[in-house]
């Protein structure tokens, strides 16, 4: 093996501050052994881990993969992807390899006999490997443990079986969610059937020793009405919908799903919540529709015994969508009844504080691009006029405080498609190339209380740009640390890794803290969403290259102790 190599970020060395103080939090990242060359290779990332390992699922095959998305799933084009775990110390040594046998990928030509699902680490720290089949027409669900010395699997124990035809093939589609305290389990799949033009719906929450609390098993029709068109399923894209904030499982076992709903020929959607709850035969979809105001990002939170939607609503007369302000509506968590509405308009000078801000790193090239925006916005409102924010900003992550506040974070997007075309000189045939480009721009922090009184808005300006080949380092790490809003993403305009921390009062400081080499670390792309909580102050990401990957540690290290 491989010395793990440990990079120590002397923070002070790199650190430019913003004029508000020096950030309470250093990070200390550690990069592991990369992954042996040869096969194919591709990492799906964390699975589980306890205070000895860390289990990693990677699938090797010959041929081509394609991954979807960094943690996401793959699917073999035309070979077989074979998978194993790959289990590291803490250290990030690999220290063994254990094959998952005859548990395989989807690929897209077709269900393998034993397709892998998910693997999922209980209470106990036990880790069991999901997988199903599909034969005489019923879908089998199945569970193996993994050996306390991490030798093999015991014995396929049956989850649950459901029947149906060939186009009620559910191979593939499973996924779950935790309960916040870890005690139930929730596996679902939607299987969308456009010939009856409705959704397959499973779902099942289980204890913490498997057994079963109830099931749901029925169908969803399918959206369709005034102009809006959606049907409900499970994506291949497994990763985000464990990480997603908009679907969850209850410490009192209710299942919601946040689904968006586009509209026809507009990028504009709205948004229905599904409630899945014991002792119903059938799902409560809530349309969040209403004849004065459209929902312009919403974010699912239950709160006390309740369920809550938080985000931005517009005017429903305004064209262009701009942001009117915050709406906060609590529901009965059964019967999604609305037992409290809100909605606070955003002043102008709000409105100002959520789009101008002298919080970024001052190291970095579009400098003055942020300065010539925010003294543009300054002379409207020294001028009386209407500060607009576009619609192009959506909520990502909602905090609780100690002082019982709120804080909405949400983030700029904008996606330009690019359409070439070109003529062969020689054949005369025409080649037209379509070209992504992805803008992730300002930060925006709301902060509220129960009642939606708004504290304080701030803003944070960054602009990340990707493209085709850069795309995987899009993204930014976002967590709270002892009541602290901290967040990390690479800025490829400056090869930096760029850090920020927001606290309760809605004080941001800033900095960059690591060197990249276009966008990458030692030839590794940098993938800042890649990290998942490891320890108390530990979390680990992955960076990658085609086809091979390394194990990153971040440990957050309070400068004040």
């Amino acid at each position: 093996m491989k010395q793990t190599i440990i990079y120590t970020f002397l923070m002070c060395y790199f650190c430019v501050l913003n004029t508000n103080g020096q950030v309470q939090y250093n990070l200390d990242f550690q990069f592991g052994e990369k992954t042996k060359n040869g096969l194919t290779e591709m990492s799906f990332g964390v699975v589980a881990k306890n205070d000895q390992f860390i289990y990693v699922l990677s699938g090797k095959g010959k041929g081509v993969g394609v991954g979807l998305p960094v943690f996401g799933p793959v699917v073999g084009i035309g070979t077989k992807v074979k998978l194993e775990l790959q289990i590291f110390d803490h250290a990030l040594n690999m220290k063994k390899e254990l094959s998952l046998g005859d548990v395989s990928l989807g690929v897209l030509n077709g269900a393998p006999d034993k397709t892998y699902e998910f693997i999922y680490q209980d209470i106990d720290q036990k880790i069991w490997l999901f997988f199903s089949t599909y034969s005489k027409g019923a879908n089998h669900l199945y569970r193996m443990k993994m050996m306390d010395n991490n030798s093999g699997f015991e014995k396929p124990i049956l989850v649950s079986r459901q029947s149906g035809d060939k186009n009620h093939n559910r191979q593939g589609t499973y996924n779950y969610k935790l309960s916040p305290n870890n005690e139930l389990l929730c596996i679902y799949s939607f299987n969308a059937i456009k010939k009856s033009k409705s959704t397959d719906v499973y779902v099942e929450v289980l204890d913490r020793d498997c057994v079963r609390q109830w099931v749901m098993l029925n169908k969803i029709p399918q959206y369709d009405k005034n102009g809006y068109l959606s049907t409900i399923e499970t994506s291949l894209d497994k990763a985000s919908y464990i990480k997603s904030e908009n679907i969850k499982l209850t410490d009192a076992g209710s299942f919601y799903y946040l689904s968006n709903v586009k509209i026809k020929k507009e990028k504009h959607a709205k948004y229905l919540l599904y409630a899945f709850s014991n002792g119903k035969r059938n799902a409560i979809i809530k349309d969040f529709s209403h004849p004065k105001y459209f929902a312009n990002g919403l974010y699912l939170q239950p709160y006390n015994e309740r369920i809550g939607i938080v985000g931005y609503y517009s005017d429903i007369k305004n064209k262009d969508r701009n942001i009117e302000g915050i709406m906060v509506e609590m529901m009965d968590p059964i019967t999604l009844k609305t037992l409290n509405s809100i909605r606070t308009p955003f002043t102008n000078e709000q409105r100002k504080d959520f789009m101008v801000s002298d919080a970024y790193p001052k190291t970095v090239k579009k400098a003055s691009k942020f300065v010539n925006k925010d003294e543009k916005i300054n002379k409207q409102f020294a001028k009386g006029k209407d500060i607009l924010i576009d619609s192009d900003t959506d909520p990502i992550r909602l905090f609780f405080h100690k002082n019982n506040t709120f804080t909405l974070v949400s983030e700029n997007f904008v996606e330009t498609i690019q359409v070439s075309s070109s003529t062969d000189p020689n054949t005369g045939k025409m080649s037209t190339q379509t070209n992504s480009k992805l803008e992730y721009g300002d930060v925006c922090f709301v902060n509220f209380d129960e009642k939606g009184n708004i504290n304080w808005i701030k803003n944070y300006h960054k602009n990340q740009v990707f493209d085709r080949y850069s795309y995987m380092s899009k993204g930014m790490f976002l967590e709270q640390y002892d009541d602290k809003i901290m967040f990390f993403y690479t800025n490829l305009n400056t090869d930096f890794i760029q850090y920020a921390e927001v606290d309760y009062k809605g004080n941001i400081d800033s900095k960059d803290v690591y060197p990249l080499k276009n966008g990458a670390i030692d030839k590794y792309l940098f993938i800042p969403d890649s990290y998942v909580k490891l320890g108390e102050n530990s979390y680990l990401g992955n960076n990658k290259k085609t086809f091979k990957s390394k194990l990153t540690k971040l440990v957050v290290i309070d400068n004040t102790l």
